[in-house]
């Protein structure tokens, strides 16, 4: 596998997103190109983990992966809008040159996904994975917009990590995510969770989606298995296709703590859906 960093700028006018761009590679030639959106407090590099065992287990592919608005890289240019994070995945996705993309969104990641899923032609988007992400947003949201009242992130990040750990992950991803965490300024932190308060859900969008692959953590306090469960049922009402799995012994950052198991589940899909 390889490995490419560089700092690129996606278009979302009046207000240009510039973040660093991860690109993961295994093989000369690519049998599936994946765009991957991370979850809120996190970075690109938390793809790195399912990058690795997608390589283990044989697939010839290239992920692509941003830091989104509010986040790592992106930190000093907060997101005004969930609209604005769909605006700068379309320009990503035009960065993008292969004609079908697979999309993997992780919590907000994967509410982005789906809204960007649901304005592309369905030839230009092969398949869709969202893991441990809402069937809508929650009041709960705007509630977590408080570090610049507080000052300081220091209670937020306790709380974050306890909510998406519990007791389980070992030292290594939960230094990952408190170091992601501390990266957040207090205004980009309040406006992302303000912005992701307005994410309408999958009402509007579910007939539009590609064949969509629903993944849950058992131990999901932040996004509990339910909502996936919400999610799949609506595409399902709508006459989508859809596969719904749940993955035992992780909280929310299960991407972080079971990446072997949630690749597995990506390879399926993709390889069902080529």
């Amino acid at each position: 596998m390889t490995y490419h960093e560089e700092y690129v700028e996606l278009s979302s006018s009046p207000d240009p997103l510039r973040t660093r761009w991860l690109t993961y590679q295994n093989g000369e030639r690519t049998s599936a190109t994946i765009l991957g959106l991370h979850m809120l407090g996190l970075g690109a590099e938390s793809f790195s983990g399912i990058a690795e065992s997608l390589a283990a287990f044989g697939l010839d592919y290239k992920l692509h992966c941003y830091d989104q608005r509010g986040n790592a890289s992106a930190a000093i240019q907060p997101p005004q809008s969930f609209r604005q994070w769909v605006e700068d995945a379309l320009s990503a996705l035009d960065r993008i040159s292969d004609e079908r993309v697979h999309l993997v969104g992780a919590s907000l990641g994967g509410s982005v996904a789906a809204s960007l899923a649901a304005e592309i032609q369905e030839n230009r988007i092969a398949s869709l994975t969202l893991i441990a992400t809402p069937a809508a947003a929650q009041p709960a949201f705007t509630d977590r917009a408080c570090a610049e009242r507080e000052g300081t992130l220091d209670r937020i990040e306790k709380e974050t990590i306890k909510r998406w750990f519990g007791d389980a992950g070992n030292s290594t991803v939960v230094e990952m995510a408190r170091q992601s965490i501390r990266r957040m300024t207090a205004r980009g932190h309040d406006s992302a969770w303000r912005a992701f308060a307005q994410f309408d859900g999958y009402a509007k969008i579910a007939r539009r989606l590609p064949a969509t692959l629903c993944i849950a953590f058992a131990d999901d306090v932040s996004t509990p298995p339910g909502e996936m469960d919400l999610i799949a049922e609506q595409l399902h009402a709508a006459g989508r296709a859809v596969r719904r799995v749940d993955i035992s012994g992780a909280g929310h950052v299960g991407m972080l703590c079971k990446p072997a198991e949630v690749a597995a589940l990506v390879i399926d899909h993709i390889r069902t859906n080529p």
